[in-house]
């Protein structure tokens, strides 16, 4: 990364990192395991807290074998509330990074007091 501070939600700096990336579709039951607590949360409203580019795209190969039953879905994505009514992803960094590059809307959230 250069020193160079990268904004976790411009998809094209993500890009810009993973030039191999292939985008995913938006389905979200071929990646998470469905959970009654679970929420979906506006990508525009979450806030990742880091970006390693060996992780989104080892998310990506993960949620690839994930839909074709290769392996287990993940659990939704832990978020915490911020005051501005933003999200704070707690875990699920890399795959959050994934739904940007791939430009879906929202992702499956479990939100943590």
């Amino acid at each position: 990364m250069n020193g160079s501070v990268i904004d976790f939600s411009d998809v094209e700096g993500i890009l810009s990192l993973i030039p191999e990336f292939i985008p995913l579709k938006e389905q979200a039951g071929a990646y998470f395991v469905p959970d009654a607590l679970s929420i979906d949360i506006p990508l525009s409203v979450l806030v990742s807290t880091r970006l390693r580019p060996e992780g989104v795209l080892n998310a990506a190969k993960f949620m690839c074998m994930a839909a074709a039953g290769q392996i287990e879905r993940r659990e939704p994505i832990s978020v915490s509330r911020r005051d501005d009514g933003r999200w704070d992803v707690l875990d699920g960094n890399s795959t959050v990074a994934v739904a940007r590059a791939s430009r879906w809307q929202s992702v499956p959230c479990i939100p943590i007091a």
